[in-house]
């Protein structure tokens, strides 16, 4: 269920192994170090163990959809599934709602997630990934619980894009494409989703706007503000190789504008550096980027261009942020911070720009390859594999006061 075959599973698994060793050695920085309160901590369970899944939310309510089962490699999707597992408030926490039967129209793994208007938008996925990927767009309406869909919105199927929220539109960038001669390529292309009257995404709405700097696929992606939006990292142009590389689209993007690019100080060991960075904005004014030693923030218009440095944060632990390959991995706490989630160890991984600290708690289960997303004051990591390639229905959910 990764988006790319530059390495196998079990490669990637002696890297994690050889970062726990760097955790082991790092426990000394954290001492002394200013840490944020711990929040309540509860799990809850998908309906189906499944990877690969998008997670996003939307006026309070949760939602993992789609997914991939026990295949017998992490790079394929051949047990696509069509799940749509809700979460809403329930008795001063959290539960899934399975009165409504909902469903993704079509089965898929790693579909790409975000919403706008009470709307959570699930754009392409795929199966087998040894196949074209698919083109579909879901959109599923919290306030009526209903799903509409267009099969062919994107003009080619793709996965492993990434996806930012501003205002009432969606823009989706990158990802991986596999041709009907069965050859993979990254793609370059941006779009954008566009809102109707009534502020939530149309169904027709989705366009080409915009290319990205290079053709990539896992790439982070986060709003600054309302002014703009990040795409930071991925892996380029096939075969794959990881890029420091960071896209900034000022907003409203118009059909065929360009965006500032420019380079992040990538730090060793490669390639779990720059593939699949966590991204997340805190306000209007400030979006941070996190790979697996540095936090960067993006707090001005000049960095935001690649005018000036960001300002930068050393985590002090070694973050397997970039080892979680999960989409989307950044969530905003709100009047807390920002959070991501590292795999080694299971962890979701916050840093509190009010109080200059960062927080460190584990979780349960081990949720490589699974989605998290937030509500509020909570946070949601489900899903996933271990290292050991087991898929996983724990949903790890963090309460802060």
């Amino acid at each position: 269920g990764i988006p790319s075959t530059h390495a196998t599973f079990t490669t990637e698994i002696m890297k994690l192994e050889h970062q726990m060793l760097f955790l082991t050695q790092a426990a000394a920085l954290v001492h002394g170090v200013a840490a944020l309160s711990d929040p309540q901590h509860s799990t809850l369970q998908l309906s189906e163990p499944r990877r690969a899944v998008a997670a996003a939310s939307a006026d309070g309510v949760v939602v993992f959809a789609g997914g991939c089962g026990p295949d017998t490699s992490t790079f394929v999707c051949d047990y696509p599934t069509d799940i749509i597992d809700v979460f809403k408030p329930s008795n001063g926490g959290f539960a899934r709602d399975d009165s409504n039967n909902i469903s993704l129209s079509t089965a898929r793994g790693w579909p790409t997630a975000c919403s706008a208007g009470g709307v959570i938008a699930i754009l392409g996925g795929g199966k087998e990934g040894q196949k074209p990927h698919s083109r579909v767009l879901d959109l599923y309406d919290t306030s009526t619980q209903t799903i509409s869909s267009n099969a062919t919105s994107l003009q080619v199927g793709l996965w492993g894009h990434a996806c930012a929220t501003v205002g009432d539109d969606i823009y989706f960038a990158g990802g991986k494409v596999i041709s009907q001669s069965l050859q993979p390529s990254m793609s370059d292309q941006v779009s954008r989703l566009a809102a109707g009257a009534d502020g939530k995404p149309r169904l027709d709405g989705l366009e080409q706007v915009a290319k990205l700097s290079l053709d990539r696929e896992a790439a982070g992606a986060t709003n600054w503000g309302d002014k703009g939006f990040l795409v930071a990292g991925g892996t380029g142009n096939w075969p794959p190789i990881d890029v420091p590389i960071v896209d900034a689209f000022t907003t409203p993007v118009e059909e065929g504008a360009t965006p500032c690019t420019w380079n992040l100080n990538p730090m060793p060991p490669s390639p779990l550096n720059e593939y699949w960075l966590g991204a997340a904005a805190w306000n209007d004014t400030v979006s941070y980027i996190m790979d697996n030693k540095t936090l960067y923030a993006v707090n001005s218009d000049s960095a935001f261009c690649g005018q000036s440095p960001t300002t930068n944060v050393t985590i002090p632990f070694v973050s397997g942020v970039p080892a979680a390959r999960m989409p989307g991995n950044g969530v905003l706490v709100d009047g807390v911070g920002v959070c991501f989630y590292s795999a080694v160890p299971s962890s979701l991984v916050c840093y509190g720009p009010d109080q200059q600290a960062f927080g460190n708690f584990a979780c349960d289960a081990t949720h490589v390859s699974g989605g998290i997303t937030a509500t509020g004051k909570t946070v949601f990591v489900g899903g996933g594999v271990d290292l050991a390639g087991k898929i996983t229905d724990v949903v790890d959910v963090f309460t802060f006061e």
